[in-house]
């Protein structure tokens, strides 16, 4: 396997040469930018490239963030941006009180990424070289724990939403909201005594109902059920619904009826699709981080549909208000309702976490291409 190495270079060679003899005692190849040579590219592109063939990479964090480049930030910066949702990033920060602003704030942003596998501390060359020995051992075992399928990722995301637009629910008409999380590789992730726990569905309730990121109306019940061996939390006068399966697979059924709109059935609110469907994201990462700690899961594949409708136009509300109660529809629009995934349709897991506006904002314009 091919290890990127990321730090500024100037005042960090020792800690690089540390990362380096680390890589290289458990059998990998070390990418770092002193061994690219002379080439017909920028040393920008001549970086990136070299990550962008890797399967892993370290990030080095120290004392200085480095010159700006054209685009405002650091080499360095640019490479964790470049890697962050669709490579695994091992970060490490070294313990020193003081830091360049720039720095501190590259620290922070680092820190707070919800989906990052693991941050370590060091103050010499020997703990970080025993901190990137231990990181990089940790997740081969997470990653060979099971092979991951990616073709096998979609489908299933796909299956569910289509599975559960086929369901006959006795709803009220207004269309729902579908959105299938499948993680992998595909393993067991809960055994069923942990799916069943009273706790465990109070929890789910609990981060619904009242969570930084709530998927549910406050202002009703709330109950949970085993449906086969999945469990199903849910509110019966929203119909809203979070169904998770032994395996971390997570279909949400979310309510994006706007009641001011005499046709509902046919119109949802672009703005009110989009908070459904971030909160959906980050409400997934709370659960996933909740079941499964040591991120077994490295990967998400996903997909969204509407359930309830033969048809959904997406209007913002802006449209929607200067003209409530008319319509125009695409000669097709009685005709799709299939469930839309990206292309790829599989991330790095940490994506919904790192990214969820990015994700969002694309999937709401398939699903506006497909009632087209």
């Amino acid at each position: 396997m091919k290890v990127f190495i990321s730090s500024l270079i100037s005042n960090m060679e020792n800690f690089r040469l540390a990362a380096r003899e680390g890589v290289e005692l458990l059998g990998h190849e070390v990418v770092m930018a002193e061994d690219f040579g002379a080439k017909p590219l920028s040393p920008q592109i001549a970086c990136l490239q070299g990550l962008r063939r890797s399967g892993l990479v370290i990030l080095i964090l120290g004392e200085h963030y480095g010159a700006k480049q054209a685009n405002g930030i650091s080499a360095t910066h640019e490479e964790y941006r470049e890697a962050k949702g669709h490579y695994p990033v091992i970060a490490f920060v070294q313990n020193i009180p003081n830091r360049d602003t720039e720095e501190s704030a590259f620290v922070k942003e680092v820190q707070g990424w919800e989906g990052g596998l693991f941050r370590g501390g060091f103050d010499t060359t020997e703990q970080l070289k025993n901190g990137i020995i231990k990181a990089i051992h940790e997740w081969q075992i997470s990653v060979t724990a099971a092979p991951l399928d990616f073709d096998q990722l979609s489908s299933s995301a796909f299956q569910v939403v289509e599975a559960s637009q086929k369901q006959n629910t006795h709803s009220s008409g207004s269309p729902k909201l579908l959105l299938s999380i499948i993680g992998g590789p595909i393993q067991p992730i809960l055994r069923p005594s942990e799916i069943e726990k009273t706790e465990f569905a109070d929890d789910l309730i609990q981060g619904a109902l009242f969570g930084p990121h709530r998927i549910f109306d406050k202002r009703y019940g709330s109950q949970a059920k085993m449906d086969s061996d999945s469990l199903v939390i849910y509110q019966e006068e929203t119909q809203a619904s979070v169904s998770i399966d032994p395996q971390g697979g997570i279909l949400f059924q979310l309510n994006i009826h706007d009641q001011s709109n005499r046709m509902s059935g046919m119109a949802v609110i672009k703005e009110q699709l989009e908070s459904s469907i971030l909160n959906a994201f980050k409400y997934a990462c709370w659960l996933l981080d909740k079941i499964d700690a040591t991120q077994r899961l490295t990967h998400v594949s996903f997909a969204v549909g509407f359930k309830d409708s033969n048809g959904v136009l997406i209007r913002t509300r802006a449209e929607s208000d200067a003209s409530p109660n008319s319509y125009s529809f695409g000669h097709s629009f009685d005709s799709k309702n299939v469930p839309v995934q990206l292309k790829p349709s599989y991330r790095s897991r940490s994506a919904i976490g790192n990214d969820p506006k990015t994700l969002t904002d694309d999937l709401i314009t398939l699903l506006k291409r497909a009632s087209s």
